[in-house]
């Protein structure tokens, strides 16, 4: 019983946490002045991946096993001029105590993107963060895993990465 209520408040600190101080450029309230891409599609079908409600990001999902979310968010026409490292830093701006582990140059969407491992607190709380950023027709879109877990094991960043392969651009 303590276990879970642990967990609880974990997803509830981390929510919250996701929703206030995570100043991504896409992680910003959608009010007005703020386009959100309506050009994504997903094709995650992970039965270890509940998806969940999020009022700021464009797709959320909880991990059933462990404490864990994914979630993905797009912005377009602002940032254009924004380097892919800048974009990641802005993630990161939202930890306490950052530390970049590993960053990686990738192709997704037939663009450059950014992956990043990092680590740092959220509100206090030591979390460890796969990031992926990419740039398309003046949109920008973030992949974020956020774990509670010290590192980020094989069975999480396979279905991380299988979050951002099944994600797929339609036609503007």
């Amino acid at each position: 019983m303590k276990t879970r209520l642990l967990w609880s408040n974990f997803f509830l600190l981390l929510s919250v946490s996701l929703v206030l101080f995570l100043p991504s450029c896409s992680f910003v309230s959608n009010t007005n002045g703020v386009v959100k891409s309506k050009t994504i599609e997903l094709n995650f079908r992970n039965s270890n991946w509940s998806k969940i409600d999020s009022d700021r990001a464009d797709y959320a999902f909880k991990h059933d096993l462990s404490p864990s979310i994914l979630v993905i968010n797009s912005l377009c026409q602002k940032y254009d001029k924004t380097s892919l490292v800048q974009l990641t830093d802005n993630i990161l701006a939202g930890l306490e105590m950052p530390k970049v582990l590993k960053q990686q140059n990738m192709r997704l969407f037939e663009r450059a993107s950014l992956r990043t491992d990092a680590t740092g607190k959220l509100d206090g709380v030591k979390a460890h963060m796969l990031i992926q950023v990419v740039k398309k027709d003046r949109c920008i879109y973030d992949f974020v895993l956020i774990t509670k877990a010290k590192t980020i094991d094989k069975s999480l960043s396979d279905s991380f990465s299988e979050l951002v392969n099944t994600s797929r651009l339609g036609a503007r």
